[in-house]
């Protein structure tokens, strides 16, 4: 299955362009996009808030709102510049630069976060979480407060802990998906990271890398026969317009997390950083009921815009039982599983 996905990918590379990058770690101050100064000393510093979220979409009005909260709370000691659709880089690309000294944020999910730090990914593995309510909440029980602290040691911080809600993903193709057998032979864009691609295959589907800006036209060209994604950003990059269907899986209840450079958090003075974990615990709230609020206004737009069909036919636990694979390859270790498995088990009260 791998051989024929590494020779989709080489397909999709000449058709639209594909990336790939790696990791290393300096010091902030070593890298291009640093400050000149930095808070601490007295000057303001600029950080560069840079995501793949299309304009227009609820995450990305909530990011806005987070930026100027910051501005505004630090009096402008720190500015947040906010940078949407992928204008910046993919999120590869951006998390290396933060890894690498950046003085830039990003709303990263946890499974683009391996290479710096790989247990984080537990949180984004398929059909974890059964509702939103639970991303929260399992970002404050041991267990999420140890990822954080280890990734902050990896070098990275998460400012919000992974506990912001991202949507529900869902799958968006050109006919009904009811059941794992209906994936099987299409061509499934999937963003790159191992766990999804892991998934896809899991599904008897050929993953394919491609950037979501560009994901539009390779379903258009036949590129590709299916997509996920949020249903907010489904709709803001205007998929409903060449995919009749979305399909109910529910295979995510994605959660993200504001992720910045961890040396570049320890250098601000002990109020900034209060004022980011501050800023960044409201950005949970009012993210997480924005992004669920527009879910169901956006499917009826999807219907009444373009006619799509929403299916909520799915044998979800016939896509969950094939998802199990995915916690066979990946190479989460038992002892994490089980460590994942009694959190969600505490703030379920079981």
């Amino acid at each position: 299955m791998r051989r024929k996905a590494m020779a989709l990918l080489l397909t999709v590379a000449m058709a639209a362009g594909l990336t790939a990058c790696g990791g290393g770690s300096s010091d902030p101050a070593s890298s291009s996009d640093a400050s000149t100064g930095t808070a601490s000393s007295g000057k303001a510093i600029t950080i560069k808030l840079c995501h793949t979220d299309p304009s227009g979409c609820a995450v990305t009005t909530a990011l806005q709102q987070f930026a100027e909260a910051v501005t505004k709370d630090t009096d402008g000691r720190i500015v947040i510049e906010e940078y949407a659709d992928g204008i910046m880089g993919d999120d590869d690309e951006i998390n290396e630069q933060i890894y690498n000294g950046a003085y830039m944020m990003n709303y990263s999910d946890p499974a683009l976060l391996e290479p710096y730090y790989p247990e984080y990914s537990i949180l984004f593995s398929p059909y974890f979480y059964n509702s939103y309510d639970e991303i929260a909440k399992v970002a404050q029980t041991d267990f999420g407060k140890r990822l954080q602290a280890e990734c902050k040691e990896a070098g990275l911080m998460v400012l919000d802990g992974m506990s912001s809600y991202y949507g529900s993903r869902q799958i968006m193709s050109k006919k009904p998906i009811n059941t794992p057998d209906d994936l099987k032979g299409l061509n499934f864009r999937m963003p790159n990271n191992a766990t999804q691609l892991e998934l896809a295959e899991a599904w008897g589907a050929n993953p394919a890398t491609i950037s979501f800006s560009e994901t539009y036209t390779a379903l258009q060209q036949g590129v590709v026969d299916c997509v996920e994604n949020p249903i907010g950003a489904l709709k803001a990059n205007s998929i409903d317009e060449v995919c009749p269907y979305i399909n109910i899986t529910n295979h995510f209840y994605a959660v993200n997390g504001l992720v910045m450079n961890a040396k570049i958090f320890d250098s601000l003075d002990a109020d900034l950083q209060q004022i980011l974990l501050d800023d960044a615990a409201d950005f949970v709230e009012y993210s997480t009921k924005m992004v669920a609020d527009e879910e169901e206004e956006v499917l009826q737009q999807m219907v009444e815009d373009n006619g799509v069909t929403v299916n909520r036919d799915v044998d979800v636990e016939a896509m969950k039982a094939a998802a199990q694979k995915v916690f066979e390859v990946h190479g989460w270790s038992q002892e994490l599983i089980d460590e994942a498995n009694a959190a969600l088990a505490e703030v379920r009260g079981e």
